[in-house]
C-alpha cells in the first residue's frame, strides 16, 4: 500500500510539473516570446524521461524481458556487428544502434531506458507543435501523460515506433517544407524500431485515402465490415504466412498462438474480466466522446480522417479481443490509438472553463487511476528507483 501511494505521488508530481512546463511554453508561443519557450518545452519533455531512466528494472514488464538482457550484450560487445550477433536476429536495426550507443556511455540500463523514453515523447511533442494552430497542445500532451506514458514504460520499442508514425502523419498534414520527405523518413525510422510499424503505416495510409472519398458513411460501413472480417482473413492467410521464410519468427509465434490456439495460456484473457472490460470501456469513451463532439458541428476532412483512424483502432482491439480472446490486438491498434492525441484536442475547445475539456480531462484521470494505479496496466504501478 505504501509503495502504491509513493508511486502515485511520484507520477503525479512529474506529470504536473511536466504539464505546467508545456503550458508555460504554450503561453510564450501565444505572446510571441521566444526567450524561455525552448527551455520550458525541453523541461516538459525531459522530466518524464528522467523518471523513466531512474526506474528500477521491475517497472514495466518488458524491461525484464529484453532491455536488461540487451544491455548486458551491449556491455560485452566490441562492435555493433557483434552486438547484433548476440541479440536476436530479428532485433530491429535502430534499436540495436541505440543499445550500442547507450552501453558505450554506461553499462547501466537506466541510460537506455532514458533514451527510449526520449524517443517516445519528443516526436509526439513535435507532432503537436506541427499542428498547434489546429489542436489544443496542452490537452494533447495531457492525453499522452495519462493514457500513453505508462504503456510506453512497457511497450518501449513500439511506443517509439508509434511516436514517429504520429510525427510522420503530422508532417503530411502540416505546411512545412519537404513535408513528404520528412514524413517518409519518420515512417522509416518507425519501421527500423519495430517491424510491425509497417502494418500500422499501411492501415493509416489506407484510412487516409478512403476518408477522402465521397459517401463517408458508405466508406465507414465498408471499413467496419473489413475489420470484422479480420479474424477470418487472418485464418485464411495464416498457412501461407507460417510457411514463408521471410516472416520473422516472433510473428509466426503469435500466429500459432492466436490463430491455431497453441498451448500458451498466458497470452489469452477473459474478455469479460474486470480488467478487460474496464480497458474496453475507457478506450470506447476516449474515442466515442470526441466523435460525438465532432458530429455537433460541420467537420472538415482532417477531422474525418482522424475520426476514422481512432474508430478503426477501437474496432480492431474489440474484435480481436472477443474473437481470439486476447488483448494482443493492442499491438496493432496502438498504432492507431496514438491519434487520439490529435483527434480529441482537435474537437475539444482549449478554453479554461470548457465543459467538454473538463469532462474529458476527468475521464483521462479516472482512466489512469483505475487502469494503471489500481489494476496495474503495463506493470508500472509500483514505481521504484533503480538505485534504492
Amino acid at each position: 500500500m505504501i509503495i502504491r501511494v509513493f508511486s502515485l505521488l511520484i507520477y503525479a508530481v512529474t506529470f504536473v510539473l511536466s504539464y505546467q512546463c508545456l503550458c508555460a511554453a504554450q503561453i510564450d508561443v501565444e505572446k510571441n516570446v521566444s526567450k524561455n519557450r525552448i527551455i520550458y518545452l525541453w523541461l516538459a519533455i525531459l522530466l518524464p524521461c528522467i523518471l523513466a531512466g531512474l526506474r528500477a528494472d521491475t517497472v514495466g514488464v518488458d524491461v525484464g524481458v529484453y532491455v536488461v538482457r540487451d544491455v548486458k550484450y551491449g556491455a560485452i560487445s566490441q562492435s555493433l556487428k557483434q552486438l547484433q550477433d548476440l541479440m536476436s536476429s530479428e532485433s530491429e536495426l535502430l534499436y540495436c544502434v541505440l543499445v550500442y550507443i547507450s552501453t558505450r556511455l554506461t553499462s547501466d540500463a537506466g541510460m537506455l531506458l532514458f533514451l527510449l523514453q526520449l524517443l517516445s515523447i519528443a516526436p509526439c511533442v513535435k507532432a503537436f507543435c506541427l499542428l498547434k494552430d489546429r489542436i489544443s497542445v496542452p490537452l494533447a500532451y495531457l492525453i499522452y501523460l495519462l493514457y500513453f506514458y505508462n504503456t510506453s514504460l512497457n511497450l518501449m520499442r513500439q511506443a517509439v515506433a508509434c511516436s514517429f508514425i504520429l510525427m510522420g502523419m503530422a508532417y503530411l498534414h502540416s505546411e512545412k517544407k519537404h513535408r513528404l520527405f520528412k514524413a517518409i523518413l519518420s515512417f522509416i525510422v518507425a519501421i527500423l524500431f519495430h517491424k510491425a510499424a509497417f502494418i500500422g503505416i499501411i492501415l493509416l495510409l489506407l484510412l487516409e485515402i478512403f476518408s477522402k472519398f465521397k459517401g463517408k458513411y458508405t466508406i465507414k460501413l465498408l471499413l467496419f465490415i473489413g475489420i470484422c472480417l479480420l479474424p477470418t482473413l487472418l485464418m485464411k492467410s495464416t498457412d501461407y504466412l507460417m510457411s514463408n521464410p521471410n516472416i520473422p519468427y516472433r510473428y509466426k509465434f503469435y500466429l500459432s498462438v492466436f490463430v491455431y490456439h497453441d498451448s500458451h495460456e498466458g497470452y489469452f484473457v477473459n474478455p469479460f474480466s474486470l480488467y478487460t472490460l474496464a480497458d474496453l470501456l475507457f478506450k470506447a469513451l476516449l474515442v466515442l466522446i470526441p466523435v460525438y463532439f465532432a458530429h455537433q458541428v460541420k467537420r472538415n476532412n482532417e477531422e474525418i480522417v482522424l475520426e476514422n483512424i481512432c474508430l478503426s483502432g477501437f474496432l480492431i482491439y474489440t474484435i480481436v479481443l472477443f474473437s481470439m480472446k486476447t488483448a494482443y490486438g493492442n499491438r496493432i491498434s496502438m498504432f492507431l490509438d496514438y491519434f487520439i492525441m490529435l483527434f480529441a484536442p482537435y474537437v475539444i475547445p482549449e478554453r479554461l472553463l470548457s465543459k467538454r475539456k473538463f469532462v474529458y480531462e476527468g475521464l483521462l484521470l479516472m482512466s489512469w487511476l483505475i487502469m494503471v494505479m489500481y489494476l496495474g496496466s503495463s506493470g508500472s504501478q509500483n514505481y521504484m528507483f533503480r538505485f534504492i
